[in-house]
């Protein structure tokens, strides 16, 4: 999990995210994979889709009446750290809908751990999928094939009251190293390149640094 969420933040500033949102990004990614959801997968295709667009274009426009990007399409980070930032008791139990959302599997983290936070059950619902979380348990009701969806017209959020709490578990997942590919391409950026230097003075190398 640690190793993870590394290269997803590098692969995210390496896409042009900024430090915060490189962050966030990795939280999420994080918290899907240890619920054995498709995180790197939907970050890879994030990525793939907002590669070096400016987080403006992605933004919300505003967080009243139905949320939608400064483009068009919503980026599901940002739009998730905005619902994670302006939540309280009160307004998670009025419904938030979103327009036009990339992978929006990736709000749920967000959602997640502002359920933890009030202790409550909120319901995330987009194309045939209901998805609930009390932030460490998830309940999916629906095509779980929308999971990996690369975007949904319009996602809505409201408070759950029918479901009790359970205990979190966490797992272990495996990776498609495709995916690994993917995303590594994008963390190498953040590298300096190699000078003749480094590389006589790097891992493994049997020279030594003199003394000043």
């Amino acid at each position: 999990m640690n190793e993870t969420e590394a290269l997803a933040r590098r692969a995210a500033q390496g896409a042009g995210r900024s430090w915060g949102v490189a962050e966030d990004a990795a939280m999420a990614t994080r918290w899907l994979c240890a619920a054995n959801l498709p995180g790197l997968e939907l970050l890879a295709g994030l990525l793939e889709k907002s590669d070096q667009v400016t987080e403006a274009d992605f933004s919300p426009v505003s967080t009243t009446g139905a949320w939608r990007g400064g483009g068009g399409m919503l980026c599901p980070v940002l739009a998730g750290a905005a619902f994670s930032d302006s939540a309280t008791t009160r307004s998670v139990r009025a419904a938030v809908v979103m327009n036009h959302v990339l992978y929006p599997a990736f709000v749920m983290p967000f959602v997640g751990r502002t359920a933890s936070r009030l202790e409550c059950w909120p319901t995330v619902e987009w194309n045939t999928i209901e998805v609930s979380t009390n932030g460490g348990v998830i309940i999916i009701d629906g095509n779980r094939d929308d999971l990996n969806a690369a975007s949904a017209a319009r996602l809505c959020c409201v408070a759950n009251d029918d479901l009790i709490s359970m205990d979190a578990s966490s797992k272990r997942q495996r990776v498609d190293p495709e995916c690994w590919a993917t995303l590594s391409h994008y963390a190498h950026r953040m590298y300096a390149p190699a000078t003749e230097q480094s590389r006589l003075y790097g891992a493994g190398s049997t020279q030594t640094h003199e003394q000043c």
